[in-house]
């Protein structure tokens, strides 16, 4: 949902990070090869999001490059990665998405 309201510009140039479509990538490839608990390929997925997003972050910092991710700000531990740019001497632009409806995000996700 959020990439469709950045700049075109933005979006052209620069992948999105989806932790939440990659989470559900993976999920789908773990039950397609043969993992069917649930509690098992949902901490893999996850564990997968979490390790391609903090080497994304490192490779972004370490070549200096920009980087674009669709996050949730739900506790201080996520204003971390922002941080971190913002201490290496990126600036730092966001885009605030606002829902009428706290079901919506819910049914976006499924």
């Amino acid at each position: 949902m959020g990439p469709k309201y950045l700049p075109v510009k933005i979006n052209a140039t620069y992948p999105v990070f989806d932790g939440d479509k990659l989470f559900v990538q993976k999920q789908k490839e773990l039950w397609i090869s043969g993992i069917r608990a649930h509690k098992e390929a949902k901490k893999i997925a996850y564990e997968h999001v979490t390790d391609t997003f903090h080497k994304l972050v490192d490779e972004a910092l370490a070549k200096n490059n920009s980087f674009v991710y669709e996050g949730h700000f739900t506790n201080d531990a996520t204003w971390d990665i922002p941080k971190l740019f913002k201490e290496k001497g990126y600036k730092i632009n966001m885009l605030f998405i606002g829902l009428s409806d706290s079901d919506l995000p819910a049914l976006r996700v499924a």
